[in-house]
């Protein structure tokens, strides 16, 4: 999602500036491109250096965020601070800064709160929302592929219906995942405006053949095999998150299917319910799911989420964390397939 404009930031507040941004979405790229877009329109470049403070929330706590909050800035008109992880924040926390900012908000200071799954039914977003501006980076999935074209267009490319199917098809509507690969797609194309079936197909094709690898090895606990295939991805510049989203997904579809199957549904059915219009695509996810069961998927996807949590954490040796999970997701099996 493009982020937001200068235009767009002071849209319905009576001040130039609020003294509140709250940026609701998943951490990746677009929250990034957002973060970034925002931070330029109130912040010079070289008043970054002095006047600009992120902080982790739940380390930090309210004490030390409203405390940097109240530092008077140095090279600029206002002092920005950036909190990452406003969701893990203590209630009693969340509460003091709520206050703080309707009681004696800072005038040269600007906080910018990040959270990934707001309840946007609680206490804390409602109060949020009346004081400064909210900017939501969460997509309708029906709008996903309006969205995609919007995108590619603001990029000066189009993209052919087709293409866009295969994009949003081979990311699961995962709005991080998609942007990621239409990037790689812009860059592949070179000055060619328009993005066709086949760029997205000599795209992601050898991608999701290991892609497709490494979860029927990881099924037959080929953890050997399955670890050169991740690090064969790695290698080609997927980021880890997005290798785990992507193997989320296929075990998600298997799933899915392998139950329509149980119950008489054929093939073509399968492939129209679930939106895969890839036949091998399609025969993969089938024979595949021959492999595996729905017990086995199920302890499969805790590994994944596990995997998931520590890779949106931040922390260090992501690749090591991605190929642990590879290994629980094969150990004990390593005799046949999953049971």
């Amino acid at each position: 999602m493009p982020g937001p404009r200068p235009n767009e930031i002071s849209k319905g507040h009576p001040r130039p500036t609020p003294p509140l941004y709250l940026l609701d979405g998943e951490e990746g790229p677009l929250k990034d491109e957002a973060l970034a877009n925002l931070l330029s329109t109130l912040l010079s470049p070289e008043a970054k250096d002095l006047d600009l403070e992120m902080v982790e929330g739940a380390e930090a706590g309210a004490d030390q965020i409203l405390s940097r909050v109240e530092t008077p800035p140095f090279l600029s008109p206002r002092r920005v601070v950036v909190v990452r992880g406003t969701d893990r924040l203590s209630p009693p926390d969340k509460e003091r800064i709520v206050d703080h900012l309707k009681s004696r908000p800072a005038p040269h200071a600007c906080l910018i709160l990040l959270t990934q799954r707001i309840d946007r039914r609680g206490s804390f977003f409602r109060s949020l929302q009346g004081i400064g501006k909210v900017i939501s980076l969460r997509i309708e999935e029906a709008r996903m592929g309006d969205w995609l074209r919007e995108r590619a267009r603001e990029r000066g490319k189009t993209l052919a219906p087709e293409a866009v199917k295969a994009i949003l098809e081979s990311t699961g509507k995962e709005p991080n995942l998609v942007a990621g690969e239409l990037e790689k797609l812009i860059l592949s194309i070179g000055e060619r405006s328009r993005i066709e079936i086949e760029d997205v197909l000599a795209q992601g094709g050898e991608g999701l053949h290991h892609i497709f690898g490494v979860v029927e090895d990881l099924g037959y606990g080929k953890l050997e095999k399955a670890l050169a295939g991740i690090r064969i991805l790695l290698d080609q510049g997927d980021e880890p998150l997005h290798i785990l989203g992507m193997l989320a997904r296929h075990l998600r579809l298997t799933a899915k299917a392998m139950e329509m199957r149980v119950t008489g549904v054929p093939p073509a059915e399968i492939g129209k319910s679930l939106k895969i219009f890839s036949s091998p695509y399609l025969g993969s996810i089938l024979s595949q799911g021959s492999s595996l069961s729905i017990g086995s998927l199920e302890e499969g996807f805790r590994d994944l989420l596990q995997a998931d949590l520590f890779l949106k954490s931040g922390g260090a040796w992501n690749h090591v964390a991605l190929e642990l999970c590879a290994s629980k997701l094969a150990w004990p099996r390593s005799a046949g397939p999953l049971h």
